[in-house]
């Protein structure tokens, strides 16, 4: 049973791992269920979809933590002592309804695994593992309920959420809950990184990068329909196309691209750079355009289905996302591996990334794209350029990519390694 607060009809990382390795295990033969939240009116139109997954949905109200937003800065002018009774009224209120949704999350958790337990589906015929998707929330579910019904539980650590502050009550039950996993899947190298300074023994950890399913990326007739609508909608005929798909946060990125942007119009003014993705940065990034005179050649996107991703891929020259390392509050903001890098590695584009995080796995510097510093304007303007300036190395590194996925990160693949691992933990089938 996988548990996670990010699943479809979500866009992202998180939601994309659960589904591939969900529905590879489905097609494997074993026994999977996702434990999330329900669907939100928004996602009405997506229903019907859900009736074609290969794997069991468990909705309950607990996991929808979409409506928790931390307190924002107050910004306005007001005393020191306002400010600071102001922000711990806030905090306190915040961290009370998600101690609360936690709780109920952690009661629905077990209550679900337990009837599981109790069915002869489950009793002596399988091994039933919870596993949990992040460490928190998820996992602080996985860790109550694996104790109490005496099961085991993994955990999967994709990055970000990995940096907290290590002193505090936060920290202490961040590391219990690793501790207590029987096995932590770390999307890179540099993730499990993070997990081994929080003194997390090495032994319980495994590396097996996110992967890509090939499929999604071919050429299909609604590919081609979305690639036509698009270049119409947004004039994109004989332009030369940089892309950057991802949320608007500032390790992404956009801010240093949009800078170089500037240069690299004057050397090609029929440059276009396509945005995809929405963030708390969208409002600054939008005003920072029309500062730098930029908004002829800069499209603000929002976000995108999976078929118009895939046409926007396969209709970009360059891929781009200068991901950083960002120090906050003692914590780090980094990119844990760089999925996006993979789809357009996928769709045989060149990739441009930062010199941060997880992203160096991912690109081989020279052959499948450009690393680049990301926090130097003139060392992206340099790797863009380069790309733009040279179209046949660029379509080499291009192939490059597609090979290196085809290669080393398909999930079918991958799958396998987790599966391997799985069943290290028991000598039976896993039910997941």
């Amino acid at each position: 049973m996988m548990n996670t607060t990010n699943t479809l009809p979500d866009i992202g990382g998180i939601a994309t791992y659960t589904h591939e390795l969900a529905s590879l295990f489905s097609q494997w033969g074993h026994r999977v269920a996702v434990i999330t939240y329900p669907l939100r009116n928004c996602q009405s139109l997506v229903r019907s979809d859900y009736s074609r997954l290969p794997y069991a949905v468990v909705r309950f109200d607990s996991y929808d933590f979409s409506s928790l937003r931390p307190p924002r800065r107050i910004d306005h002018e007001c005393t020191h002592l306002s400010r600071v009774v102001v922000t711990s009224i806030r905090k306190t209120i915040f961290y009370c309804r998600a101690y609360s949704r936690i709780g109920r999350m952690v009661r629905d958790t077990y209550r679900y695994v337990q009837a599981c337990l109790a069915t002869n589906v489950c009793k002596g015929q399988d091994t039933t593992l919870l596993w949990a998707l992040t460490w928190s929330p998820e996992g602080v579910a996985a860790f109550l309920t694996a104790r109490l019904l005496k099961i085991p539980y993994t955990l999967t650590a994709h990055g970000m959420e990995l940096l907290i502050s290590p002193a505090g009550p936060t920290g202490n039950l961040y590391r219990t809950i690793l501790k207590g996993s029987s096995k932590i899947f770390a999307v890179s190298h540099h993730t499990a990184s993070l997990i081994r300074s929080a003194n997390i023994p090495t032994n319980n950890v495994w590396v097996i990068h996110n992967g890509v399913n090939l499929e999604r990326f071919n050429s299909t007739p609604a590919v081609e329909k979305y690639k036509r609508a698009l270049t119409e909608t947004y004039g994109l005929r004989g332009k030369k196309i940089l892309l950057t798909i991802g949320r608007l946060v500032a390790r992404k990125g956009h801010e240093k691209m949009l800078r170089a942007l500037v240069a690299v119009r004057h050397a090609h003014p029929n440059i276009m750079y396509l945005i995809v993705g929405q963030g708390p940065l969208e409002d600054r990034l939008k005003a920072l355009v029309r500062e730098l005179h930029l908004d002829d050649v800069v499209l603000f996107v929002g976000t995108a289905t999976e078929q118009e991703k895939t046409a926007l891929l396969q209709l970009c020259d360059v891929f781009i996302m200068v991901n950083r390392d960002i120090p906050h509050e003692g914590k780090l903001d980094t990119e844990g591996l760089g999925i996006a890098f993979l789809e357009a590695g996928a769709c045989g584009k060149p990739v441009i990334g930062g010199k941060a995080g997880g992203v160096p796995e991912v690109i081989v510097h020279g052959r499948t794209g450009l690393l680049v510093d990301p926090e130097d304007v003139k060392d992206i303007i340099s790797a863009v350029l380069e790309l733009l300036d040279d179209p046949q190395r660029a379509q080499a590194m291009g192939r490059r990519a597609k090979e290196r996925v085809v290669e080393e990160f398909q999930w079918s693949k991958l799958g396998e390694a987790y599966l391997e691992a799985l069943n290290r933990l028991s000598s039976k089938k896993p039910h997941v």
